[in-house]
Protein backbone atom coordinates (compact mmCIF):
# COMPACT_ATOMS: atom_id res chain seq x y z
CA UNK A 1 0.00 0.00 0.00
CA UNK A 2 2.90 2.11 0.35
CA UNK A 3 4.35 1.39 -2.45
CA UNK A 4 0.87 2.78 -4.42
CA UNK A 5 0.71 5.90 -2.66
CA UNK A 6 4.12 6.84 -2.77
CA UNK A 7 4.01 6.32 -6.53
CA UNK A 8 0.87 7.55 -7.33
CA UNK A 9 2.11 10.46 -5.26
CA UNK A 10 5.21 11.29 -7.48
CA UNK A 11 2.98 10.67 -10.64
CA UNK A 12 0.45 13.02 -9.44
CA UNK A 13 3.36 15.72 -8.21
CA UNK A 14 5.01 15.52 -12.33
CA UNK A 15 1.72 16.85 -13.65
CA UNK A 16 0.46 19.78 -10.05
CA UNK A 17 4.15 20.60 -8.74
CA UNK A 18 7.75 19.27 -8.24
CA UNK A 19 7.47 19.65 -4.22
CA UNK A 20 4.92 16.63 -4.51
CA UNK A 21 7.34 14.90 -6.99
CA UNK A 22 9.76 14.62 -4.04
CA UNK A 23 7.42 13.63 -1.73
CA UNK A 24 6.00 10.65 -3.56
CA UNK A 25 9.76 10.06 -3.99
CA UNK A 26 10.79 9.89 -0.69
CA UNK A 27 7.42 7.57 0.26
CA UNK A 28 7.95 5.26 -2.39
CA UNK A 29 12.25 5.24 -1.19
CA UNK A 30 10.99 4.48 2.21
CA UNK A 31 8.18 2.05 1.74
CA UNK A 32 10.79 0.33 -0.99
CA UNK A 33 13.62 -0.17 1.95
CA UNK A 34 10.75 -1.03 4.33
CA UNK A 35 9.93 -3.96 2.05
CA UNK A 36 13.94 -5.20 1.37
CA UNK A 37 14.44 -5.14 5.26
CA UNK A 38 11.45 -7.42 5.94
CA UNK A 39 12.42 -9.97 2.88
CA UNK A 40 14.58 -12.00 4.96
CA UNK A 41 12.09 -12.74 7.40
CA UNK A 42 9.43 -13.44 4.85
CA UNK A 43 8.04 -16.93 4.49
CA UNK A 44 6.20 -18.42 1.72
CA UNK A 45 2.80 -17.59 3.02
CA UNK A 46 0.16 -20.33 2.52
CA UNK A 47 -2.85 -19.36 0.31
CA UNK A 48 -4.99 -20.72 -1.90
CA UNK A 49 -2.72 -21.29 -4.98
CA UNK A 50 0.00 -23.39 -2.41
CA UNK A 51 -3.29 -25.96 -1.42
CA UNK A 52 -3.26 -26.64 -4.75
CA UNK A 53 -0.50 -29.79 -4.95
CA UNK A 54 2.22 -28.77 -8.02
CA UNK A 55 1.12 -30.47 -11.38
CA UNK A 56 -2.73 -30.26 -10.77
CA UNK A 57 -3.07 -26.46 -11.41
CA UNK A 58 -1.11 -24.09 -13.07
CA UNK A 59 -0.05 -22.19 -10.33
CA UNK A 60 -0.10 -25.11 -7.70
CA UNK A 61 3.01 -24.52 -5.49
CA UNK A 62 3.32 -21.00 -6.30
CA UNK A 63 4.57 -18.76 -3.82
CA UNK A 64 2.41 -15.79 -2.45
CA UNK A 65 5.62 -13.27 -3.53
CA UNK A 66 6.06 -14.65 -6.43
CA UNK A 67 2.39 -14.41 -7.77
CA UNK A 68 2.76 -10.98 -5.66
CA UNK A 69 5.58 -9.75 -8.78
CA UNK A 70 3.53 -11.09 -11.59
CA UNK A 71 0.63 -8.86 -10.48
CA UNK A 72 2.66 -5.81 -9.74
CA UNK A 73 4.54 -6.20 -13.17
CA UNK A 74 1.32 -6.86 -14.93
CA UNK A 75 0.15 -3.48 -13.36
CA UNK A 76 3.48 -2.13 -14.93
CA UNK A 77 2.41 -3.32 -18.36
CA UNK A 78 -0.87 -1.41 -18.12
CA UNK A 79 1.22 1.69 -17.26
CA UNK A 80 3.28 1.10 -20.56
CA UNK A 81 1.14 0.98 -22.45
CA UNK A 82 -1.01 3.77 -21.55
CA UNK A 83 2.11 5.59 -21.36
CA UNK A 84 3.71 4.66 -24.85
CA UNK A 85 0.35 4.74 -26.06
CA UNK A 86 -0.46 8.57 -25.42
CA UNK A 87 2.97 9.38 -26.95
CA UNK A 88 2.01 7.66 -30.01
CA UNK A 89 -1.06 9.14 -30.29
CA UNK A 90 0.23 12.92 -29.55
CA UNK A 91 2.45 11.95 -32.50
CA UNK A 92 0.25 11.03 -35.03
CA UNK A 93 -1.73 14.42 -34.03
CA UNK A 94 1.65 16.57 -34.04
CA UNK A 95 2.34 18.56 -37.11
CA UNK A 96 5.35 17.56 -37.46
CA UNK A 97 8.14 14.84 -35.93
CA UNK A 98 11.91 14.26 -36.37
CA UNK A 99 12.46 11.11 -38.43
CA UNK A 100 14.90 8.63 -36.69
CA UNK A 101 18.48 10.03 -36.35
CA UNK A 102 17.83 13.93 -36.84
CA UNK A 103 17.79 14.46 -33.10
CA UNK A 104 19.21 11.52 -31.31
CA UNK A 105 21.92 9.27 -31.52
CA UNK A 106 20.59 5.86 -32.95
CA UNK A 107 24.05 4.11 -32.68
CA UNK A 108 24.76 5.70 -29.40
CA UNK A 109 21.30 3.97 -27.63
CA UNK A 110 21.53 0.46 -29.77
CA UNK A 111 25.24 -0.01 -28.15
CA UNK A 112 23.45 0.60 -24.83
CA UNK A 113 20.27 -1.40 -25.69
CA UNK A 114 22.60 -4.17 -26.04
CA UNK A 115 24.21 -3.56 -22.89
CA UNK A 116 20.73 -4.08 -21.27
CA UNK A 117 20.38 -7.20 -23.28
CA UNK A 118 23.85 -8.27 -22.27
CA UNK A 119 22.51 -7.47 -18.63
CA UNK A 120 19.52 -9.50 -18.79
CA UNK A 121 21.88 -12.54 -19.60
CA UNK A 122 24.07 -12.32 -16.90
CA UNK A 123 20.84 -12.28 -14.77
CA UNK A 124 19.71 -15.44 -15.70
CA UNK A 125 23.16 -16.84 -15.33
CA UNK A 126 23.09 -15.65 -11.75
CA UNK A 127 20.12 -17.54 -11.53
CA UNK A 128 21.76 -20.91 -13.31
CA UNK A 129 24.82 -20.01 -10.41
CA UNK A 130 21.91 -20.21 -7.56
CA UNK A 131 20.04 -23.34 -9.31
CA UNK A 132 23.38 -25.30 -9.21
CA UNK A 133 24.45 -24.19 -5.68
CA UNK A 134 27.45 -22.53 -6.80
CA UNK A 135 28.17 -19.40 -4.74
CA UNK A 136 30.69 -18.28 -6.93
CA UNK A 137 28.81 -18.57 -10.08
CA UNK A 138 25.83 -16.54 -8.68
CA UNK A 139 27.75 -13.89 -7.11
CA UNK A 140 29.53 -12.70 -10.01
CA UNK A 141 27.09 -12.51 -12.64
CA UNK A 142 25.22 -10.53 -10.04
CA UNK A 143 27.66 -8.14 -9.69
CA UNK A 144 27.85 -7.93 -13.79
CA UNK A 145 24.28 -7.55 -14.07
CA UNK A 146 24.25 -4.33 -11.91
CA UNK A 147 27.42 -3.68 -13.41
CA UNK A 148 25.98 -3.13 -16.68
CA UNK A 149 22.88 -1.50 -15.40
CA UNK A 150 24.88 1.07 -14.25
CA UNK A 151 26.63 1.73 -17.50
CA UNK A 152 23.42 1.75 -19.28
CA UNK A 153 21.73 4.58 -16.89
CA UNK A 154 25.39 6.74 -17.46
CA UNK A 155 25.10 6.13 -20.89
CA UNK A 156 21.63 7.61 -20.93
CA UNK A 157 22.54 10.38 -18.44
CA UNK A 158 25.38 11.39 -20.31
CA UNK A 159 22.62 11.12 -23.61
CA UNK A 160 20.44 13.54 -21.71
CA UNK A 161 22.74 16.14 -21.48
CA UNK A 162 24.07 15.95 -24.90
CA UNK A 163 20.21 16.38 -25.61
CA UNK A 164 19.90 19.07 -23.29
CA UNK A 165 23.05 21.47 -23.31
CA UNK A 166 24.00 20.99 -27.23
CA UNK A 167 20.29 19.94 -29.12
CA UNK A 168 18.47 22.58 -27.05
CA UNK A 169 15.81 19.39 -26.04
CA UNK A 170 14.17 19.88 -23.12
CA UNK A 171 10.71 18.50 -21.75
CA UNK A 172 9.06 21.65 -22.37
CA UNK A 173 10.52 22.64 -25.75
CA UNK A 174 7.21 20.97 -27.47
CA UNK A 175 5.62 17.83 -27.89
CA UNK A 176 8.57 15.65 -29.04
CA UNK A 177 10.76 16.46 -26.49
CA UNK A 178 8.07 16.31 -23.61
CA UNK A 179 6.86 12.04 -25.02
CA UNK A 180 10.55 11.26 -25.03
CA UNK A 181 11.61 12.63 -21.80
CA UNK A 182 8.68 10.95 -20.28
CA UNK A 183 8.81 7.69 -21.67
CA UNK A 184 12.68 6.74 -21.16
CA UNK A 185 12.75 9.09 -17.91
CA UNK A 186 10.12 6.95 -16.44
CA UNK A 187 11.99 3.81 -17.86
CA UNK A 188 15.56 4.88 -16.49
CA UNK A 189 13.76 5.43 -13.51
CA UNK A 190 12.62 1.59 -13.04
CA UNK A 191 16.10 0.51 -14.64
CA UNK A 192 17.31 2.72 -11.19
CA UNK A 193 15.19 1.28 -8.72
CA UNK A 194 16.58 -2.09 -10.09
CA UNK A 195 20.32 -1.67 -9.44
CA UNK A 196 19.45 0.00 -5.73
CA UNK A 197 17.18 -3.61 -5.69
CA UNK A 198 20.56 -5.90 -7.48
CA UNK A 199 22.55 -3.72 -4.81
CA UNK A 200 20.23 -5.41 -1.84
CA UNK A 201 20.47 -8.48 -3.78
CA UNK A 202 24.25 -8.29 -3.75
CA UNK A 203 24.67 -7.77 0.12
CA UNK A 204 22.69 -10.94 0.40
CA UNK A 205 24.57 -12.96 -1.96
CA UNK A 206 28.00 -12.62 -0.19
CA UNK A 207 26.29 -12.67 2.90
CA UNK A 208 25.34 -16.24 2.47
CA UNK A 209 21.73 -15.43 1.89
CA UNK A 210 20.90 -17.60 -1.04
CA UNK A 211 21.50 -21.53 -1.46
CA UNK A 212 20.43 -24.09 -3.74
CA UNK A 213 17.35 -24.53 -1.87
CA UNK A 214 16.31 -20.82 -1.43
CA UNK A 215 16.99 -18.31 -3.61
CA UNK A 216 13.62 -17.37 -4.37
CA UNK A 217 15.07 -13.69 -3.94
CA UNK A 218 16.98 -14.17 -6.84
CA UNK A 219 14.44 -15.42 -9.03
CA UNK A 220 12.32 -12.47 -8.35
CA UNK A 221 14.77 -10.10 -9.04
CA UNK A 222 15.65 -11.52 -12.84
CA UNK A 223 11.38 -11.52 -13.38
CA UNK A 224 11.65 -7.41 -13.06
CA UNK A 225 14.89 -6.85 -14.57
CA UNK A 226 14.03 -9.16 -17.45
CA UNK A 227 10.78 -6.90 -17.37
CA UNK A 228 12.39 -3.60 -17.82
CA UNK A 229 14.48 -5.34 -20.36
CA UNK A 230 11.65 -5.98 -23.01
CA UNK A 231 10.28 -2.31 -22.58
CA UNK A 232 13.16 -0.96 -23.07
CA UNK A 233 13.19 -2.64 -26.65
CA UNK A 234 9.92 -1.52 -27.78
CA UNK A 235 11.02 1.82 -26.75
CA UNK A 236 13.84 1.49 -28.56
CA UNK A 237 12.14 0.45 -31.44
CA UNK A 238 9.42 3.06 -31.46
CA UNK A 239 11.16 6.03 -30.10
CA UNK A 240 14.49 5.78 -32.34
CA UNK A 241 14.18 3.79 -34.99
CA UNK A 242 10.17 4.38 -36.03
Amino acid sequence: MALALGFSTLLTGLVVHWSITIVGALVLGYAALGYLHQLPSMHQLEGYLLRTPRGRHALGGTSVRKMGMWMFLFSEILFFTGLIGGALALRVRADGWPGPGEVLNVPLTAANTFILICSSVTMVEALRGAQMGNARHMRLFLLLTMALGIVFVSIQAKEYMLLFFEEGLRPGSGLYGSTFYIQTGFHGGHVTAGIVALAYVNYRAWKGGYTREAHEGIELMGLYWHFVDVVWIFLFTIVYLI
